[in-house]
Order: C-alpha cells, then structure tokens, then sequence
C-alpha cells in the first residue's frame, strides 16, 4: 500500500536507499486514513521487512537483499518501556467472541459437508452417457460437476487459474466467469481465516498461550484417554521456555462453546485440513492447523 500511495510499485531494488525506507516508517506512524498504529506494531512490520530480505539466499538479488536489509530502520526508541498493559476482556466480550467463533465452526462444517455431497453427485453426472458437451465453459456451470472434476484433477492442494487452465481451460474459465474460484476452493481447502475460530475456541478451552495453540501437533493430542473411567482427551502444549509442557485433559462430550463438543470441533478441524496435509513440508506435517 505504501508502494502504491506514492507511485514506487516498480522501483528498482538499486533505487531503494534510506528515503524510501525512511518515508516507509513514516507513513506507518503517521498513515493518512485510519486509526495510527501503535510504535510496537510499526517495529513488527519494520522487522519483516528487515527479515524477510535477509533471508534471499541466493539468485542474483542476494546482494541488493542484503544491502537494502542493513538499512532499514528500526521502530521508535523506547517503545517498550512505554507499552501499556494488556486490557482484559470482559466476559459479556468473550461469550460473544464464542459465540461468533461457534457459529463459524457450525457454517464451516455445513459447507464441508455440502461440498461431499456435491463432489459425489457430480461424480455420477460426469459418468453419465447421457451428459451432453458443448466444449465451451458450460459444461461446468453445474457447480457439482465443476468440484468433481477439480477433485479428479487435483487430489491435494487446488492451485491458482493459470495451473487449472493449463489442464483443463474450460473448467478455468467456467470457475473465473460462472462460480469465482474463491467459492470453488472453499470446498477444498480452508484459508487462514477459516481457521480462526477452530484457533479462538481451542485456545479459550486448553487456556493456552496462542503461540502454544499455533504450534499443537496431533501427537500431542490423545483422545482416547482414560480417566478413572471416564473418557478424556488429553492435550498436552509444548512450551520452550517452561521448565515442563502443559498437560490438559478436557472431557471430549462437553460444548466447547454453546453447541459443538471438542471431539467435533476436532474431528471437522482435522477434515478440512486433511485433503493439503501431504503436500506441507516434513516439519510441519503433524501441525494442527496447516
């Protein structure tokens, strides 16, 4: 947005000196429309920039990378003795966070649910002798039809239009011109976004730090623990700094929130991410939100 404001979206990495970087921390301080960001967040934003440079490695940018990186400048001096503390929520807040939390989880769900029901009754359109092709986008209008074949195509991650179009051109433009490619990959696959509210609850249930939550592995979760015969599930945080992981156990039938229990908050979290978890690097793949 900065690039843009002042006309710099095709600067050359040469062209990049102090003004630019300088101009950049200026325009975060002091933005022309909206609330000014705290001098905390201008740091972050200033340091990932400054990381994100020193970590080009190779190809023929290496050096502009890294001279650009040295000279981006850091946020206001004393930000952090000057940082107020964290304002606590009061409960009327957090029951509606919750609440909106539930509710996303629930819609989530039911659009997962649907889109296996779509994918299967498109499966049996698409075998049908009496489907009749036009070869034009069309025959994809029927979103049904249009998910099975993506399915078909692609078993794991669903990739941008070019990718679609270089395998099918009609079912690209059918998703560009009739259903918009961000409904049809809802199907699929969840953003970031769609994770939020799995990341809310689990967090308010296990009392966790988010870092703790953002790094839970499936093997840290047990849900077939016993309890002195009671059914549990155990979650256990790894926390670096503690001197011990922090261990849960959450009865697996009771509401997270007003209506979905854990076992379900976790069984619809694990089967929208089930479908891109194969393609996730080594080190990430046991990640519970991916």
């Amino acid at each position: 947005t900065y690039l843009r404001d002042f006309k710099l979206e095709h600067i050359h990495p040469s062209d990049i000196g102090d003004e630019v970087l300088v101009g950049f921390r200026e325009w975060l301080l002091n933005p022309s429309s909206g609330k000014p960001l705290h001098p905390k967040t201008v740091g972050k934003a200033l340091g990932v920039v400054r990381t994100s440079l020193e970590a080009v490695e190779d190809g023929q940018w290496v050096a502009e990378a890294r001279r650009i990186a040295e000279r981006v400048p850091f946020g206001v001096v004393g930000v952090r003795r000057s940082l107020q503390p964290t304002e606590v929520l009061s409960l009327d807040s957090l029951l509606q966070i919750m609440y909106s939390a539930e509710k996303e989880v629930l819609e989530i769900q039911a659009r997962w649910d649907r889109g296996r029901q779509l994918i299967g009754e498109g499966r049996e359109r698409l075998a049908s002798p009496i489907r009749q092709l036009q070869n034009t986008m069309n025959d994809y209008a029927d979103l049904a039809i249009c998910l099975a074949e993506i399915d078909s195509i692609f078993p794991n991650i669903v990739p941008d239009l070019d990718s679609i179009a270089k395998e099918n051109k009609r079912l690209a433009n059918a998703i560009v011109h009739i259903h918009t490619q961000r409904k049809v990959s809802s199907f699929f696959q969840p953003t970031p976004r769609d994770l939020v509210p799995f990341v809310i609850l689990l967090t308010i249930c296990t009392v966790f730090n988010p870092d703790t939550v953002l790094t839970l592995e499936w093997s840290c979760i047990n849900r077939n623990l016993d309890r002195a015969g009671t059914p549990a599930v155990e979650i256990v945080g790894v926390k670096g700094r503690a001197s011990s992981d922090l261990v849960r156990l959450l009865d697996p039938a009771s509401s997270v929130s007003q209506s979905p229990s854990l076992h379900r908050l976790l069984d619809c979290l694990n089967e929208i991410c089930a479908r891109i978890r194969p393609m996730v690097n080594k080190e990430h793949k046991d990640r519970v939100f991916i």
